[in-house]
């Protein structure tokens, strides 16, 4: 995702064919490396049993993007008068979904602290002495 992010910001300082091509040739590698490992990540942050529900509101979020971004890109046209902006805009959302998925590890690792009980430690109670169970 970010190298994808990489190559839209890169875009306005393209001005060849060749550079294009180059453009394509990335985005077509590496954003669909991307669109291919959706369902892996889904299945290994929430598990197999919610990977239909959770793929779901994935490509509900994408179909809004879709359907919202390309209209948004022109009206930053309409403003500024160059196409620049909408490239900037597109990389700079595809760096911060890096960035939060880069995050993701910290997350996962916070989760799993909170919620660990310490090992051989039986909860007393307090009058009589005995593990409560």
């Amino acid at each position: 995702m970010a190298i994808s992010g990489g190559f839209c910001m890169v875009v306005p300082s393209l001005t060849t064919f060749p550079g294009l091509i180059v453009f394509s040739v990335g985005i077509g590698l590496f954003g669909g490396s991307f669109v291919a490992l959706i369902a892996v990540m889904l299945v290994d942050v929430l598990g197999p049993e919610r990977l239909f529900s959770a793929f779901g509101i994935c490509v509900l979020f994408q179909g809004v993007a879709h359907l919202t971004g390309p209209p948004f890109a022109g009206w930053l046209q309409d403003i500024t008068g160059s196409w620049n902006l909408s490239f900037y805009m597109c990389g700079s959302m595809l760096l911060i979904g890096t960035i939060i998925l880069l995050f993701e590890p910290v997350g996962r690792k916070y989760m799993d602290r909170k919620s660990e009980t310490p090992v051989g430690r039986k909860c007393m109670d307090k009058k009589s002495e005995t593990p409560i169970v």
